[in-house]
């Protein structure tokens, strides 16, 4: 749920890790689970964007200006 710009991103091979299995179970997970996983943190991000419900405000990132700085930071670069 934390914007993340293209061009920044950075790829490497989990084989050459020394976590490779940690990782891959992991990624098996999200893949498995990632329907699920985008529908809590779409309702969480509508929760404290939306509705400003004050439980959630107060235990999570300022997700506006996390965009709002993503955006700058891609433009600038």
């Amino acid at each position: 749920m934390i914007p993340v710009i293209n061009n920044v991103i950075i790829y490497f091979n989990i084989k050459e890790d020394k976590n490779y299995s940690l990782l891959i179970k992991e990624h098996i997970y999200c893949i498995k689970h990632s329907e699920e996983i985008i529908k809590k943190s779409t309702k969480v991000y509508n929760l404290v964007t939306k509705y400003k419900k004050t439980s959630l405000i107060k235990r999570s990132c300022n997700f506006k200006l996390l965009e709002e700085k993503a955006k700058e930071f891609d433009i600038s670069n």
